[in-house]
Protein backbone atom coordinates (compact mmCIF):
# COMPACT_ATOMS: atom_id res chain seq x y z
CA UNK A 1 0.00 0.00 0.00
CA UNK A 2 2.74 2.33 0.78
CA UNK A 3 4.47 1.79 -2.83
CA UNK A 4 1.31 1.98 -4.68
CA UNK A 5 1.06 5.66 -2.70
CA UNK A 6 4.40 6.71 -3.64
CA UNK A 7 4.35 5.55 -7.12
CA UNK A 8 0.89 7.61 -7.32
CA UNK A 9 2.56 10.75 -5.85
CA UNK A 10 5.16 10.54 -8.03
CA UNK A 11 2.68 9.97 -11.35
CA UNK A 12 0.97 13.35 -10.01
CA UNK A 13 4.17 15.16 -10.02
CA UNK A 14 5.41 13.94 -13.36
CA UNK A 15 1.79 14.91 -14.88
CA UNK A 16 1.98 18.60 -12.77
CA UNK A 17 5.48 19.25 -14.14
CA UNK A 18 4.64 18.42 -17.45
CA UNK A 19 1.36 20.18 -17.60
CA UNK A 20 2.98 23.50 -16.48
CA UNK A 21 5.68 22.70 -19.28
CA UNK A 22 3.21 22.70 -21.82
CA UNK A 23 1.03 25.61 -20.36
CA UNK A 24 2.99 28.06 -18.92
CA UNK A 25 4.45 29.65 -22.19
CA UNK A 26 1.02 30.73 -23.12
CA UNK A 27 1.00 32.57 -19.99
CA UNK A 28 4.39 34.33 -20.27
CA UNK A 29 5.77 37.21 -22.79
CA UNK A 30 9.02 37.38 -23.83
CA UNK A 31 9.92 41.05 -25.36
CA UNK A 32 12.73 41.27 -27.18
CA UNK A 33 13.96 44.49 -29.02
CA UNK A 34 16.91 44.46 -31.02
CA UNK A 35 18.24 46.97 -33.32
CA UNK A 36 18.40 46.38 -37.15
CA UNK A 37 22.69 45.99 -37.81
CA UNK A 38 24.09 49.18 -38.74
CA UNK A 39 25.46 47.57 -42.45
CA UNK A 40 21.79 47.08 -43.59
CA UNK A 41 20.78 51.13 -42.94
CA UNK A 42 21.75 51.65 -46.82
CA UNK A 43 18.58 48.97 -47.98
CA UNK A 44 16.36 51.05 -45.37
CA UNK A 45 17.44 53.99 -47.29
CA UNK A 46 17.10 52.53 -51.00
CA UNK A 47 13.82 50.93 -49.85
CA UNK A 48 13.09 54.91 -48.77
CA UNK A 49 14.20 56.02 -52.24
CA UNK A 50 12.04 53.74 -54.09
CA UNK A 51 9.11 54.03 -52.19
CA UNK A 52 5.61 55.71 -53.13
CA UNK A 53 5.91 59.69 -51.76
CA UNK A 54 3.10 58.57 -49.23
CA UNK A 55 5.50 55.68 -47.62
CA UNK A 56 8.61 57.92 -47.54
CA UNK A 57 7.81 60.00 -43.93
CA UNK A 58 6.90 56.85 -42.31
CA UNK A 59 10.25 55.41 -43.41
CA UNK A 60 12.34 58.74 -42.48
CA UNK A 61 10.30 58.58 -38.85
CA UNK A 62 10.84 54.81 -38.14
CA UNK A 63 14.49 55.64 -39.18
CA UNK A 64 14.62 58.99 -36.93
CA UNK A 65 13.32 57.47 -33.98
CA UNK A 66 15.87 54.59 -34.53
CA UNK A 67 18.49 57.09 -34.47
CA UNK A 68 16.94 58.55 -31.41
CA UNK A 69 17.25 55.38 -29.36
CA UNK A 70 20.88 54.38 -30.46
CA UNK A 71 22.00 57.66 -30.52
CA UNK A 72 23.37 57.47 -33.73
CA UNK A 73 24.65 60.38 -35.60
CA UNK A 74 23.66 61.61 -39.07
CA UNK A 75 26.54 60.45 -40.78
CA UNK A 76 25.74 56.50 -40.05
CA UNK A 77 22.65 57.12 -42.62
CA UNK A 78 25.05 57.52 -45.51
CA UNK A 79 25.39 54.84 -48.13
CA UNK A 80 28.19 52.54 -46.93
CA UNK A 81 31.48 51.96 -49.21
CA UNK A 82 31.67 48.69 -50.76
CA UNK A 83 29.13 46.75 -52.20
CA UNK A 84 25.37 47.34 -50.80
CA UNK A 85 22.90 44.55 -49.39
CA UNK A 86 20.20 43.75 -51.65
CA UNK A 87 16.72 44.59 -50.99
CA UNK A 88 15.27 42.44 -48.42
CA UNK A 89 12.25 39.58 -49.41
CA UNK A 90 9.55 40.65 -46.80
CA UNK A 91 6.29 38.85 -45.48
CA UNK A 92 3.50 39.36 -43.19
CA UNK A 93 3.02 36.65 -40.23
CA UNK A 94 -0.84 35.18 -40.79
CA UNK A 95 -2.56 32.81 -38.44
CA UNK A 96 -2.09 29.17 -38.82
CA UNK A 97 -2.52 27.33 -35.11
CA UNK A 98 -2.47 30.46 -33.21
CA UNK A 99 -2.87 34.08 -33.85
CA UNK A 100 0.02 36.09 -34.82
CA UNK A 101 1.50 38.94 -36.88
CA UNK A 102 4.47 40.65 -37.46
CA UNK A 103 6.79 41.55 -40.74
CA UNK A 104 9.39 38.91 -41.78
CA UNK A 105 12.40 40.61 -44.00
CA UNK A 106 15.03 38.62 -45.75
CA UNK A 107 18.15 40.40 -46.07
CA UNK A 108 21.02 39.01 -48.15
CA UNK A 109 24.48 40.34 -46.42
CA UNK A 110 28.24 40.00 -47.44
CA UNK A 111 28.25 37.19 -45.04
CA UNK A 112 25.29 35.59 -46.13
CA UNK A 113 21.85 36.60 -44.73
CA UNK A 114 19.92 38.02 -41.92
CA UNK A 115 16.42 37.54 -41.39
CA UNK A 116 14.97 40.04 -39.08
CA UNK A 117 11.13 39.72 -37.26
CA UNK A 118 9.79 43.28 -36.95
CA UNK A 119 6.65 43.98 -34.45
CA UNK A 120 6.17 40.41 -33.98
CA UNK A 121 3.39 39.30 -31.93
CA UNK A 122 2.66 35.54 -31.35
CA UNK A 123 1.37 33.17 -28.89
CA UNK A 124 4.01 31.59 -26.57
CA UNK A 125 4.47 27.88 -26.94
CA UNK A 126 7.08 25.30 -25.72
CA UNK A 127 10.00 24.97 -27.92
CA UNK A 128 9.20 27.59 -30.68
CA UNK A 129 11.56 27.45 -33.57
CA UNK A 130 12.09 30.00 -36.31
CA UNK A 131 12.16 28.23 -39.97
CA UNK A 132 13.24 28.81 -43.61
CA UNK A 133 11.25 26.79 -45.82
CA UNK A 134 11.49 26.35 -49.94
CA UNK A 135 7.18 26.27 -49.62
CA UNK A 136 5.28 29.05 -49.60
CA UNK A 137 1.40 28.39 -47.51
CA UNK A 138 2.67 26.52 -44.95
CA UNK A 139 0.18 24.93 -42.51
CA UNK A 140 1.23 21.69 -41.11
CA UNK A 141 4.70 20.28 -40.70
CA UNK A 142 3.73 18.17 -43.77
CA UNK A 143 3.98 21.34 -45.74
CA UNK A 144 7.54 22.51 -44.69
CA UNK A 145 9.62 20.58 -47.42
CA UNK A 146 13.27 21.09 -46.93
CA UNK A 147 13.73 23.16 -43.94
CA UNK A 148 16.23 24.93 -42.52
CA UNK A 149 16.21 25.48 -38.88
CA UNK A 150 17.40 28.94 -38.10
CA UNK A 151 17.41 29.09 -34.27
CA UNK A 152 14.95 29.22 -31.09
CA UNK A 153 12.44 31.76 -31.35
CA UNK A 154 13.99 34.68 -29.00
CA UNK A 155 11.07 36.00 -27.96
CA UNK A 156 7.51 35.60 -28.69
CA UNK A 157 6.72 40.05 -29.10
CA UNK A 158 9.41 42.26 -30.42
CA UNK A 159 12.29 43.06 -33.03
CA UNK A 160 14.72 40.42 -33.46
CA UNK A 161 17.70 38.85 -35.74
CA UNK A 162 18.83 36.18 -36.12
CA UNK A 163 21.86 35.38 -38.90
CA UNK A 164 21.62 33.11 -41.95
CA UNK A 165 25.34 31.17 -42.65
CA UNK A 166 26.54 31.88 -45.40
CA UNK A 167 26.42 28.53 -46.86
CA UNK A 168 22.80 28.83 -47.45
CA UNK A 169 21.14 30.11 -50.47
CA UNK A 170 18.55 32.53 -49.21
CA UNK A 171 16.94 32.47 -52.63
CA UNK A 172 15.92 28.89 -51.90
CA UNK A 173 13.62 30.09 -49.40
CA UNK A 174 9.96 30.87 -49.88
CA UNK A 175 8.46 31.13 -46.41
CA UNK A 176 9.51 31.96 -42.39
CA UNK A 177 7.66 29.91 -40.05
CA UNK A 178 7.57 30.15 -36.25
CA UNK A 179 7.29 26.24 -35.28
CA UNK A 180 6.36 24.27 -32.11
CA UNK A 181 9.27 21.61 -32.22
CA UNK A 182 7.93 19.34 -29.24
CA UNK A 183 4.28 19.19 -31.09
CA UNK A 184 5.54 19.49 -34.72
CA UNK A 185 2.48 22.56 -34.84
CA UNK A 186 3.22 25.28 -37.68
CA UNK A 187 2.07 27.93 -35.19
CA UNK A 188 2.75 31.06 -37.74
CA UNK A 189 4.02 31.94 -41.47
CA UNK A 190 5.37 34.51 -43.48
CA UNK A 191 5.27 33.69 -47.30
CA UNK A 192 8.38 35.86 -48.49
CA UNK A 193 8.14 38.49 -51.41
Amino acid sequence: MNMKNTGISILIIAVIGVGYWLISPAFITTTVDESLPEELMPVVEQLMIQAPEEMRHVFKEEMMEMANQEHVVEETMEPAKGPTPELPRVGNFIDVAHHGSGLAKLFTTADGGLLRLEDLDVLNGPDLRVLLSPNIGVERSGDLGDYVEIGKLKGNKGNQNYTIPADLNINDFNSVIIYCKPFHVVFNSANLK
